[in-house]
């Protein structure tokens, strides 16, 4: 079984994460989670959870990204 949060994230498109992800502020290794409420056309109004994460990618210096875990329908 799926968590509703989860559920409710599967429903937002992947462009209205990134559009929000733009809104953040710049993610680092002192960042906290964030929430941000999103309007999503003809689906509904969603509070989506961000949290940092530290990215390895083989040959290239890690980096910090905000990736979407959780959302929540309003």
């Amino acid at each position: 079984m799926v968590p509703s949060n989860r559920h409710d994230l599967r429903q937002v498109p992947g462009q209205y994460l990134v559009d929000a992800m733009d809104r953040l502020p710049l993610c680092g290794p002192d960042s906290s989670t964030q929430d941000l409420e999103i309007d999503v056309p003809f689906v509904g109004r969603f509070i989506v959870t961000f949290e940092p994460r530290r990215q390895v990618v083989r040959g290239f210096p890690a980096r910090w990204v905000w990736i979407p875990t959780s959302a929540e329908r309003v």
